[in-house]
């Protein structure tokens, strides 16, 4: 009898340590995109800190003559390269230009994103960070030149673009690139078709950004999110309010659309994290409380025989 009580307890201990592991890993995995979060926000700040120490000094080099001269060609050649899909992932072919390394960051204080930037738009630069599509301007400013950055919106556990439709009119994008940091302020919001390529060349006249990610989010690429932003220096911080109103105006119904596409779906998505962790503790505590209830009854039962 003393035996079978003794082995019914260190039963009953086994489901209760049992219980406990499945709520202890439940947790694990409703917070992994968290802990992961800050893992990949650890790396970002590594490689930016690195970056600096490697960067060179505020004087510009022969490096930035180039590009110069190449953003230029680019501009008065049309952009017809952008039409050509491989030729987006490359990044441009200028002596002093490492292919693999960071050209710099891209900070969007407004949504807390800042992402390594690289040239050249390949998917594996694209894991990375934010990446310059091949065919658009590299980002050092200037007039005539557009650098259409994009990003992925959200990619395994990791923010990126997700948030990047609660951008408004006014917002800032600061781009550092080796030699200086680069202020530019959104003018612009739209949502396009994945072939309107016209959308995103360069504006003759102007020095700008152009933020792009597939929209709505977890729409596998089914449209484009364009956010454009003009260079500090232009003037466009100091937009009238009638200005910012005939603005408002014109993207209301688009705003509206992508605010109920993409909140929806990443409140869904988080409605679903959060339920499915209070099931799996619902489930625990009561397993643990059927368990004890039965434990104690079983003793009882066994004290009454005795």
């Amino acid at each position: 009898m003393l035996k079978r009580q003794k082995t019914g307890r260190v039963a009953q201990k086994w489901k209760h340590w049992c219980g406990a592991a499945l709520l202890l890993a439940g947790c694990l995995i409703f917070f992994s995109p968290n802990l992961h979060q800050q893992y990949q926000d650890k790396r970002i700040q590594k490689e930016i800190a690195e970056f600096h120490m490697q960067s060179e000094p505020e004087e510009k080099s022969d490096l930035f003559g180039k590009i110069q001269r190449y953003n230029q060609e680019l501009f008065e050649s049309g952009q017809n390269c952008l039409y050509e899909p491989a030729y987006v992932e490359k990044a441009p072919e200028i002596d002093g230009i490492v292919s693999d390394k960071m050209f710099g960051y891209v900070e969007i204080p407004s949504i807390d994103c800042t992402l390594p930037l690289y040239l050249g738009a390949s998917e594996e630069k694209l894991n990375q960070g934010a990446a310059v599509l091949g065919g658009t301007s590299v980002p050092i400013g200037g007039n005539n030149t557009n650098c259409v950055i994009a990003a992925h919106r959200g990619w395994k556990q990791q923010v990126y673009f997700k948030y990047i439709d609660a951008l408004k009119h006014g917002d800032c994008i600061i781009v550092t690139n080796p030699w200086e940091r680069l202020e530019y302020v959104v003018s612009d919001i739209q949502v396009i078709e994945p072939d309107e390529i016209e959308r995103i060349k360069i504006q003759s006249g102007t020095d700008q950004v152009t933020l792009i990610t597939c929209h709505p989010y977890r729409s596998s690429g089914k449209y484009r999110y364009v956010v454009s932003a003009k260079r500090k220096e232009t003037g466009t911080v100091g937009v009238s309010e009638a200005g910012k109103k005939d603005f408002v105006q014109d993207n209301e119904s688009a705003q509206n659309c992508i605010r109920i596409n993409s909140d929806q779906t990443i409140w869904q998505e988080t409605k679903i994290r959060y339920a499915g962790v209070a099931v799996l503790a619902g489930f625990v505590i009561f397993t643990v409380y059927r368990n004890v209830k039965g434990g104690k009854r079983k003793d009882a039962e066994n004290r009454a025989c005795g």
